[in-house]
C-alpha cells in the first residue's frame, strides 16, 4: 500500500511538472507562428497654408469664336468700279408685250460708288430686245402690212437707264449684292424693222417712260487680286409704259423684263485719280 501511495505520488508530481512545459511550448509556439505587422506610419498633418503660399485654380476657357467674315478690300469705301455684262432677257408681262415673248441677249453696264462697307451707289445703261413667237397675233393689223397677222416680226426694244442703291454683304470669296431704285426707259415696238404707229392716232410706237429696278447678285474677285471680279446678277425691270391718249388701239400696257447676266468688273480707287498739286520750288 505504501509503495502505491508512493509510486502514484511520483506520477502526480510528473504530471505537475510536464503540464506547465508543454503550454509554454504552445505558447512559444503559437508566437513564433503569428505574423508581425509593422508598425503603421504617423497620420499626416494636413498642410498649413501660410502667407507666402496658396492654391491656384485653373479657371477654365471658353473656345474662341470663329473669325467672322471680313469686307474684301477691293470694295474698301471711296472705291469706284466699271463693269460690263452680257446675258438674256425676256418680257413676262404684261398684256401685248409678253404674249408670245422670245427670249433674247441682254447687254449692260454699270458705275458703282462704294460709299461705306456696306453701301453703294449704281447707275447702269444697258439694252435688251424681244422677238415674238408665230403663233401670236398682234393687238391689230398694220395698215401698212396688213397680209402679216401673225407677231412673228415684231420686236419690243428697250432701253433702261437705272440708278440704284446696294446693300454689299460681307464675305472674301462669293460676295452677294442687293439693290433697288428707279429708272428710266425708252420703248420702241417694230414690225419687219419699221417703226410702228397706232392706226388711231397715227402716233409712232415709240416714247421714254418711267419704272423701277431690283437686282440681286454675286461677285468673286480674281484669285490675288483687289481689282477685278466676275458677277453673276438677276435684274427685274418694271416699266409703267401706259399712254392710252397716243396708243388707243394696242400695245399700251406696263411691261416687267427679266434679265439674267454675266459680268466682269474692274475697280479702282478715285482718290488717285484726283490731279496732285505741284510741288512749289525752293525758293
Amino acid at each position: 500500500m505504501s509503495r502505491f501511495v508512493r509510486w502514484a505520488g511520483i506520477a502526480l508530481l510528473a504530471v505537475l511538472a510536464v503540464v506547465p512545459a508543454a503550454r509554454q511550448a504552445e505558447a512559444q509556439a503559437a508566437d513564433s507562428a503569428a505574423i508581425v505587422l509593422p508598425p503603421s506610419d504617423p497620420p499626416t498633418a494636413a498642410p498649413v497654408l501660410t502667407d507666402s503660399a496658396s492654391i491656384h485654380v485653373a479657371t477654365p476657357v471658353a473656345a474662341p469664336k470663329p473669325a467672322a467674315a471680313a469686307f474684301h478690300p477691293g470694295l474698301a469705301p471711296g472705291r469706284a468700279g466699271l463693269s460690263g455684262g452680257l446675258g438674256g432677257s425676256w418680257i413676262w408681262a404684261e398684256d401685248d408685250y409678253a404674249e408670245g415673248a422670245l427670249p433674247r441677249f441682254n447687254l449692260l453696264g454699270s458705275f458703282r460708288y462704294q460709299m461705306t462697307e456696306r453701301w453703294r451707289l449704281q447707275l447702269s445703261p444697258g439694252f435688251t430686245w424681244n422677238a415674238y413667237t408665230k403663233h401670236a397675233s398682234p393687238p391689230y393689223t398694220d395698215p401698212l402690212k396688213p397680209d402679216d397677222l401673225t407677231k412673228q416680226h415684231y420686236l419690243t426694244l428697250l432701253t433702261p437707264f437705272s440708278a440704284q442703291i446696294q446693300w454689299v454683304g460681307k464675305g472674301t470669296t462669293w460676295i452677294p449684292h442687293y439693290g433697288i431704285g428707279p429708272g428710266v426707259y425708252r420703248v420702241v415696238v417694230e414690225h419687219d424693222r419699221d417703226d410702228l404707229f397706232d392706226p388711231i392716232t397715227f402716233k409712232v410706237h415709240r416714247g421714254v417712260y418711267l419704272g423701277a429696278t431690283i437686282e440681286a447678285g454675286m461677285e468673286r474677285f480674281m484669285k490675288g487680286s483687289t481689282n477685278v471680279s466676275v458677277e453673276m446678277n438677276l435684274i427685274n425691270h418694271f416699266i409703267v409704259a401706259t399712254r392710252d391718249d397716243q396708243f388707243p388701239a394696242g400695245w399700251n400696257s406696263g411691261i416687267a423684263n427679266v434679265a439674267v447676266n454675266v459680268a466682269l468688273n474692274y475697280y479702282f480707287d478715285l482718290a488717285r485719280l484726283k490731279q496732285k498739286e505741284p510741288t512749289p520750288l525752293p525758293r
